[in-house]
């Protein structure tokens, strides 16, 4: 993420946020819509989309927050949002470690080529999302 936002950087991160863990909630719904999965993938892509959607909203709460706030420092916020940006980070990590197990071990998934593809391009989704909020804690 370009540092050129300046003071608009934790705005710009939790857009950022926000968009991403829509993508991935919406792709546990896709995923599930594509194919006939196992019961237990079932449940685990639904946990998933309650996850996405919970980490989703705490991103659009704190960005209400920033939007509404003077534009001066805040540690507080500024500290919650690094907390967020770790947890979006390691959340995205398991999300694809679980698609590559889904990939491996899923009948319906090996039995379909249409959803593996989408499975990997899903996972370089995320990756990407992984590269781009990395770089803006650096």
């Amino acid at each position: 993420m370009l540092h050129v936002y300046g003071p608009y950087m934790p705005v710009r991160t939790l857009e950022e946020i926000v968009f991403w863990k829509t993508q991935e909630r919406e792709h546990t719904v896709v995923i599930r819509a594509l194919t006939q999965l196992e019961p237990v993938y079932v449940q685990a892509l639904e946990k998933w989309e309650g996850s996405f959607t919970e980490t989703e909203n705490t991103a659009r709460q704190y960005l209400q927050a920033e939007l509404t706030s003077t534009h001066q420092a805040n540690p507080w916020i500024h500290s919650t949002i690094h907390q967020l940006i770790c947890f979006s980070i390691e959340q995205s990590r398991q999300f694809i470690r679980f698609l590559e197990m889904m990939l491996q071990n899923s009948q319906a998934v090996k039995a379909n080529p249409t959803v593996q593809v989408v499975i990997h391009h899903i996972m370089r989704e995320s990756d990407y999302f992984l590269g781009i909020l990395y770089s803006s804690e650096q």
